[in-house]
């Protein structure tokens, strides 16, 4: 595709179509990751989601010390881990109850970007 800073200008102006072809580079990979530290499709779901919120949020913080995968990789590994300890210590059995987001569909590109812009907004 583009080389890294291109692609990164392209997220921070919120390119829909960056967006999306992010999460179609990462989002597999993202989900194996995370279920070496979570049990359930449920948990699974919420981090990988909070993940790319997470991305979308942060995308102005990013300094570049690590590549654009990395960053987002230690993203997930840090709420997987997280969010197991969490689970563990109470007790957690069952899949979460919160809202499930599906990061294919043009609909989800559209909603990262809108926060994205949205969080810009406040900032600035």
């Amino acid at each position: 595709m583009h080389d890294e800073s291109t692609l990164l200008a392209r997220l921070r102006e919120g390119d829909e179509q960056a967006f999306e072809g992010l999460i179609a580079r990462h989002d597999g990979a993202l989900r194996r990751v995370a279920r070496t530290y979570l049990r359930t499709d449920a948990a699974v779901d919420d981090v990988v989601q909070e993940t790319w919120l997470g991305v979308v949020r942060g995308l102005d913080r990013f300094e570049g010390r690590s590549s654009l995968r990395t960053w987002i990789f230690s993203i997930l590994v840090n709420r997987a881990r997280t969010r197991a300890v969490t689970h563990l210590s109470s007790g957690y059995r069952s899949g979460g109850t919160s809202l499930r987001i599906s990061l294919r569909g043009s609909r989800a590109i559209t909603s990262f970007a809108a926060i994205y812009k949205k969080d810009c907004r406040r900032s600035g």
